[in-house]
This record gives C-alpha cells, structure tokens and sequence, in this order.
C-alpha cells in the first residue's frame, strides 16, 4: 500500500472536515485542534511548544 503524492502532506497536523490527523511530536497541536472540533473552553497556550 503507499500513498498518492497528492494526499501527502509534511504538516504536523492536518484536519479535513471532521477527520484531524498528527504525526511524531504535532499530538499538543492535535490537542488544540480536538479541542476546538469539540468546542471546549481551554487555553491554547497552556503548553508552550
């Protein structure tokens, strides 16, 4: 299986509609994503990357 240069991305994290997806050290930013596709209240600040 491999994926279609086209489907690549070198993001840490990308989000298409409600599919949002990290990798390696992008899972704070993963964090803040799923916190804003839930509507949570937090600081995005709390960690500092």
């Amino acid at each position: 299986m491999y994926f279609e240069k086209e489907n690549y991305s070198d993001e840490m994290v990308v989000q298409d509609g409600n599919i949002i997806a990290a990798r390696g050290r992008g899972f704070i930013r993963f964090g803040i994503y799923l916190g804003k596709a839930l509507n949570l209240e937090f600081d995005e600040r709390w960690y500092q990357e």
